[in-house]
């Protein structure tokens, strides 16, 4: 499992780095995605749907994942899954916890100045609540992808994970 760990966090962190210097160099393409999404969005705004996002949130806001980040990696131990824990543990903590702290200010990208449903006055990228979701909810479905058997099971998983961080 350790190995198949490390080539996924390796593959994941060579991916962010490259949207991190797209963001960076304001690429085209970064700009076409925005603009993209946020047509999608405000165009389906509704209160009921303000309503959903605020909740989703919150489930991927900081409390939330340090609760949950504290229960998986504690289950882990407990399971003697012990490399499992750490990598879990130290990743949640080091890369949403400190990494997009330190990054924000160096990529220094503004908030766009378009329907807000939560006030935030720190620079937009990276996502604090979106790195940390990311991250959580796609280490935990990995760990459990790796844990299972049967091919239906591994793609029940990682559909669930996929929506949840879509989400």
């Amino acid at each position: 499992m350790t190995k198949k760990l490390l080539i996924t966090g390796i593959s994941f962190l060579i991916l962010y780095i490259f949207i991190a210097v797209s963001v960076m160099t304001a690429s085209g393409w970064v700009n076409h995605l925005d603009l993209y999404f946020i047509e999608a969005i405000q165009s389906t705004v509704t209160d009921s749907r303000a309503a959903v996002i605020l909740v989703m949130t919150e489930i991927g806001g900081t409390e939330a994942i340090v609760v949950l980040t504290l229960i998986v990696t504690v289950s882990l131990f407990i399971k003697k899954m012990y490399t499992a824990a750490l990598w879990f543990g130290l990743t949640i903590s080091l890369s949403p916890g400190v990494l997009v702290h330190l990054m924000k200010p160096v990529i220094g990208r503004e908030r766009p100045e378009f329907l807000r449903l939560a006030a935030e006055s720190t620079y937009s990228f990276p996502s604090g609540h979106s790195t940390a979701s990311t991250v959580f909810y796609g280490m935990l479905g990995l760990i459990l992808i790796l844990s299972v058997q049967k091919l239906w099971k591994k793609i029940i998983i990682a559909f669930i994970t996929v929506t949840i961080i879509y989400l």
